[in-house]
């Protein structure tokens, strides 16, 4: 039996099912790690505690480079990159723990 004229110039379309199988389990595990999951009502859970860890603070450190160049450490406009490296490495040097 023949085509008609129409449809024999076609190509015929494939979809590969089986890779689209692969993807959707991908896609579930990034959403099951990327969520945060709500917490049972009655079940109460204690995190482990380690006895003698001091508590690290943590810094907020910024700096900022405007449209025209310009760099700030810390909202503070410095004058070049070694400026800022300079004032980066105070602030870190005052930030670290014994």
């Amino acid at each position: 039996m023949r085509r008609p004229a129409a449809v024999a110039g076609r190509a015929k379309i494939i979809i590969p099912v089986a890779s689209m199988a692969d993807v959707a389990f991908q896609l579930i595990i990034f959403f099951m790690i990327c969520s945060t999951f709500a917490r049972e009502a009655g079940i109460t859970v204690k995190p482990p505690v380690a006895p003698g860890l001091e508590h690290i603070r943590e810094s907020n450190t910024s700096v900022s480079i405007d449209a025209s160049g310009r760099i700030y450490v810390q909202g503070r406009r410095v004058h070049d990159a070694l400026s800022a490296e300079a004032e980066l490495m105070d602030i870190l040097k005052r930030a670290r723990t014994d």
